[in-house]
């Protein structure tokens, strides 16, 4: 019995999936569906967060970029980033925005806390609300 082996598992050349799965496709089709994808180079080249909008809020995914709470202050970042001096610079952009359009940011890393709020402290951005996803 003859077989084929196939190796790209998510791709437009793989046979199980649309040849039309370019990044050009999928950035169309999810700003149509509420989606916005934004790109960060700090972490790791071309890390993706999920933007999702909603009538009345929207979700940023940090990833790794914001892995938990305790990593709000710009500085603040994991040893391991690429590019240090990067994450900083995209922090102050992205949460700056998250704080003007009332964003709820989801930390991927963080044992206690989900997603929440954030607000202008007194030094740094800090955690508003706390919300149970």
């Amino acid at each position: 019995m003859r077989q084929i082996a196939d190796f790209h598992i998510h791709s437009k050349y793989s046979r199980a999936c649309s040849r039309d799965l370019t990044l050009e496709n999928i950035g169309r089709t999810c700003s149509i569906k509420g989606i916005n994808i934004i790109v960060t180079q700090g972490h790791t080249l071309g890390q993706q967060h999920p933007l999702v909008k909603g009538k009345t809020n929207s979700l940023f995914f940090c990833a790794d970029l914001i892995p938990s709470s305790a990593h709000l202050p710009y500085p603040w970042h994991m040893a391991y980033d690429n590019y240090p001096v990067t994450i900083v610079s995209e922090k102050k952009k992205i949460l700056k925005r998250a704080l003007k359009e009332k964003w709820i940011l989801f930390f991927e890393h963080d044992p206690g806390i989900v997603a929440a709020t954030i607000r202008q402290g007194e030094k740094n951005i800090e955690i508003d609300e706390k919300i149970d996803v």
